[in-house]
């Protein structure tokens, strides 16, 4: 069937899509960007500084991803008023 294997050869795309989304969110998730240290001569004093150049790209990273969601969801509202004679269904 012309459909079935149509499907098939477009599946990469979605695999790629999904395994750079869990990218992402182990990235959001484990504070990636910290630096994990001790201050003082006992072991009780835990502290997190963060990398600015790291920082700068995790915010980068956000910000891009909140763009692109917001700039998607834009088009799902506007495109069928453009484009009237197309089935977005």
């Amino acid at each position: 069937d012309l459909d079935t294997s149509a499907r098939g050869t477009e599946l990469w795309k979605l695999n790629v899509a999904l395994a750079l989304i869990a990218c992402w969110i182990a990235c959001m998730l484990t504070g990636w960007g910290t630096i994990q240290g001790i201050v003082g001569q006992d072991d009780e004093q835990h502290h997190t500084a963060a990398n600015p150049t790291v920082s700068r790209v995790n915010m980068a990273m956000v910000g891009v991803s909140q763009w692109s969601a917001l700039i998607l969801y834009s088009w799902t509202l506007v495109a069928p008023r453009l484009f009237p004679d197309r089935d977005f269904s």
